[in-house]
Protein backbone atom coordinates (compact mmCIF):
# COMPACT_ATOMS: atom_id res chain seq x y z
CA UNK A 1 0.00 0.00 0.00
CA UNK A 2 1.07 3.77 -0.78
CA UNK A 3 1.70 6.19 2.34
CA UNK A 4 -0.95 7.94 1.30
CA UNK A 5 -3.45 5.36 1.30
CA UNK A 6 -2.03 4.26 4.92
CA UNK A 7 -2.47 8.08 6.24
CA UNK A 8 -5.59 8.19 4.78
CA UNK A 9 -6.77 4.72 6.58
CA UNK A 10 -5.55 6.08 9.50
CA UNK A 11 -7.80 9.42 9.28
CA UNK A 12 -10.90 7.75 8.68
CA UNK A 13 -10.07 4.69 11.50
CA UNK A 14 -9.78 7.36 13.29
CA UNK A 15 -12.75 9.88 13.16
CA UNK A 16 -14.84 6.89 12.91
CA UNK A 17 -17.00 5.83 15.68
CA UNK A 18 -18.35 2.21 17.00
CA UNK A 19 -21.85 1.81 16.20
CA UNK A 20 -24.34 0.83 19.11
CA UNK A 21 -25.70 -2.37 16.60
CA UNK A 22 -22.35 -4.17 17.40
CA UNK A 23 -22.88 -4.58 21.05
CA UNK A 24 -26.93 -4.92 20.66
CA UNK A 25 -26.05 -8.89 20.58
CA UNK A 26 -24.07 -9.04 23.46
CA UNK A 27 -26.64 -6.81 25.46
CA UNK A 28 -29.09 -8.92 24.49
CA UNK A 29 -27.39 -12.03 25.96
CA UNK A 30 -26.41 -10.26 29.21
CA UNK A 31 -30.46 -9.47 30.22
CA UNK A 32 -31.60 -12.79 28.78
CA UNK A 33 -29.01 -14.49 31.10
CA UNK A 34 -30.01 -11.82 34.21
CA UNK A 35 -33.70 -12.53 33.05
CA UNK A 36 -32.86 -16.94 33.95
CA UNK A 37 -30.93 -15.83 37.19
CA UNK A 38 -33.40 -13.93 38.89
CA UNK A 39 -36.43 -16.17 37.53
CA UNK A 40 -34.40 -19.18 38.77
CA UNK A 41 -34.55 -17.09 42.70
CA UNK A 42 -38.35 -16.67 42.57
Amino acid sequence: MSNDFKQEYKIIKSDSKVPIWQFSGLILIILVFLWGVFDSIS
